[in-house]
C-alpha cells in the first residue's frame, strides 16, 4: 500500500467539523483518529458527518453505555 499525503485545508468550518468528529467518536467508544482520517477521505463530506453521528445515536439508542467521564 502506498503512502498518500492529504492536504489539511486552513478553513475554519473544516477544523470544526474534524473536532466534531473527534468528539463523536471519542463519546461513541469508536477510533477517533480512523474516523477522522475517513472524514478527510470523503472531502470534508458533511454526508459523512451526519452519518456518523446517526451510526453513534443508535450505538446509544441499542443500551451501549458511554464512556466515563463523556456526559
Amino acid at each position: 500500500m502506498s503512502a498518500q499525503i492529504l492536504q489539511f485545508p486552513v478553513n475554519l468550518s473544516v477544523l470544526y467539523d474534524v473536532r466534531t468528529v473527534r468528539r463523536i467518536a471519542e463519546r461513541a467508544g469508536l477510533n477517533a483518529r480512523e474516523e477522522v482520517n475517513r472524514f478527510v477521505r470523503s472531502g470534508y463530506s458533511r454526508a459523512y458527518l451526519a452519518e456518523l453521528s446517526e451510526r453513534a445515536r443508535q450505538a446509544r439508542m441499542a443500551g451501549a453505555p458511554y464512556p466515563e467521564g463523556a456526559a
